[in-house]
This record gives structure tokens, C-alpha cells and sequence, in this order.
């Protein structure tokens, strides 16, 4: 199986990563066809945005880095933005945090204050 391929669809061109690859493989199969990709006739003459969708593997900072300098060390083509289907733990932490509503069921006197992030909802 490939650890990159390359798809073409209505909103451009996508590179698909296999995320059970190393980066070491990725990124060699990565320089093999965006290569092949910035040497076509063809598509030569304009400047190609492409998104790389690493499916269930989350790239870090380092890994997007290197492979947004693959892409930009050929003059035609860069990474526009990176998709992928899982989420970090602050952000899942966060995602939950504005989903819930917290209940407040004491009384607040006048002048009171009471600090709560989200949604509350009161009883009486």
C-alpha cells in the first residue's frame, strides 16, 4: 500500500497520507510525486494549492513543517491546509466544555457574583 497518493477532485488536487506510514516513507513517496506533479506540462503554468488529508493520523507541527517545505521547495506548488478526521485533547476537552450546561441550584443574593464559562441553568 502507498503511504501517499495523490487525488484529484472538484476543488483541486488532495494527497492523500496513509496514516499507519512513517513520516520517513511519506515524506519519500511525498517527494516522488510532487515532483512528477510540478513537472507536468500541463499544470505548469499555474501556481497549485493542495490539501494534504492525513485521514487518522495527527501530524504535528514538525511533520506539517517538513512536508509544507517539500511542497514549497518546488516553485508551482504549496500546502494550502491539512485535514484530518481526529481532534487534539484540549480541543475534545473544550468541544465538551461548550456543549454542556451547568446547573446552578442554590440562591444568589443581591450583589452576589457567580463565575460560570458555558451555558446555566438556573432551578428555583
Amino acid at each position: 500500500m502507498h503511504s501517499a497518493v495523490l487525488k484529484g477532485n472538484k476543488n483541486g488536487y488532495e494527497i492523500v497520507i496513509n496514516d499507519k506510514s512513517s513520516i520517513k516513507d511519506i515524506l519519500h513517496e511525498l517527494t516522488i510525486l510532487l515532483g512528477e506533479l510540478s513537472h507536468n506540462k500541463a499544470l505548469k503554468s499555474a501556481k497549485l494549492f493542495i490539501n494534504v488529508n492525513s485521514g487518522l493520523r495527527l501530524l504535528s507541527t514538525d511533520e506539517k513543517n517538513k512536508i509544507r517545505d517539500l511542497a514549497n521547495s518546488y516553485e508551482n506548488l504549496s500546502i494550502d491546509k491539512f485535514i484530518s478526521k481526529t481532534v487534539t485533547i484540549d480541543k475534545a476537552e473544550q468541544m465538551i466544555k461548550d456543549n454542556t450546561i451547568n446547573t446552578l441550584d442554590k440562591v444568589i443574593r443581591n450583589g452576589q457574583d457567580v463565575f460560570i464559562d458555558g451555558d446555566v441553568l438556573f432551578f428555583w
